[in-house]
């Protein structure tokens, strides 16, 4: 599969979702970077990171959005200090004239690369490479700090529970939810090695009394799906495979129900892009609803999309020597009417 092709691919199918954006949509969006703009102030060799804290804590305590972004130059480790959190470039080019005439830094605008969630009041928590922020207008106080930008998990963003008052998000080998009101941190979860917790995905249940999260995210790991109380009681494994051959890739929480649909598929040694597509409530009852068929090359790709009563996915087709096809678009009621969801 080239790189133009994928891209055509998921351009094609985010335009295929655009009409059914909504609300509903909104509270289970697909994991990527939304379209922020932020000022660049200071860039430096990692090893200079002490020198950026004085500017960083000064932007922080004015109460503007602040943290550092790390990039690489050939084997060295370089950060960039970034303030602001912008939908629009014109706003971000505008405070990179206030910043250069009330504290002299010759900014510039770029992309924010950060992941942001929201509620309808406002309040918006955005996580990025140094820290989680909860920003409200233009003032923003940090929620929690990532000790090194270069040791935080890069996919596995804050989400704000539905009743909008706590997050949660893995960091460090931990499942962290944070109170929003008090900025108090509690641990729900902690990995007993290294790689029991690994870029854990976390998610609030529609009613916000569960987070299902899945355990250990990584090439070749056999990913389990786990579900919990929101205070972390209560924690027990929903989807495994003893014989580790499959793996979950990817789940989301029915709109209005304590049901979970997800993909899984082959763990190792396969080009596999997902699997069959599932759904099981929290007591491990489970429906298979679209059945791989791998010796056709056929297979539901990992990511898919709820909006208004309907589940998107797409069928991913290989030829004989796996080699990527097409993909299709197909839609499946979960509205409630589907009796194999009741």
């Amino acid at each position: 599969m080239t790189i133009a092709t994928w891209a055509r691919t998921l351009c094609g199918f985010a335009m295929t979702l655009a009409s059914a954006s909504s609300q509903e949509a909104a509270r289970f969006p697909v994991d990527t970077a939304g379209a922020y703009y932020t000022v660049q102030v200071l860039a430096a060799p990692a090893e200079n990171e002490k020198a950026m804290r004085d500017t960083y804590e000064s932007l922080g305590d004015e109460g503007h959005l602040v943290y550092c972004s790390p990039t690489r130059v050939g084997e060295r480790r370089y950060l960039r200090l970034r303030t602001g959190l912008f939908a629009d470039r014109t706003q971000a080019q505008a405070r990179a004239r206030q910043l250069k005439k009330e504290n002299g830094f010759e900014g510039f605008v770029a992309r924010a690369g950060v992941f942001v969630d929201s509620l309808d009041r406002g309040v918006q928590v955005v996580t990025t490479p140094s820290g989680i922020w909860r920003k409200i207008g233009v003032s923003a106080t940090e929620l929690y700090h990532f000790p090194s930008c270069f040791s935080a998990a890069p996919n596995c963003p804050a989400r704000i529970s539905p009743a909008g008052t706590h997050i949660a998000f893995y960091h460090d080998n931990k499942i962290i939810a944070v109170n929003l009101n008090t900025s108090r941190a509690t641990v729900l979860r902690e990995g007993a090695h290294a790689d029991e917790l690994l870029q854990s995905i976390v998610r609030w249940s529609p009613d916000g009394r569960h987070l299902a999260y899945l355990d250990a995210v990584a090439w070749e790991q056999p990913t389990r799906l786990w579900v919990m109380r929101s205070n972390g009681t209560n924690n027990h494994c929903l989807v495994r495979d003893e014989t580790g051959q499959t793996k979950v890739k990817s789940f989301l929480w029915h709109p209005r129900k304590n049901k979970l649909f997800y993909v899984a598929g082959p763990t190792h040694g396969t080009v596999s892009v997902g699997g069959s597509l599932y759904c099981t409530d929290l007591g491990g009852d489970r429906k298979k609803l679209v059945q791989a068929v791998i010796e056709n090359g056929e297979e539901v790709f990992r990511e898919f999309r709820i909006a208004n009563g309907v589940l998107y996915y797409k069928i991913a087709r290989f030829d004989a020597n796996r080699q990527e096809k097409e993909y299709t678009l197909r839609t499946l009621d979960i509205s409630g009417s589907a009796a194999q969801l009741k």
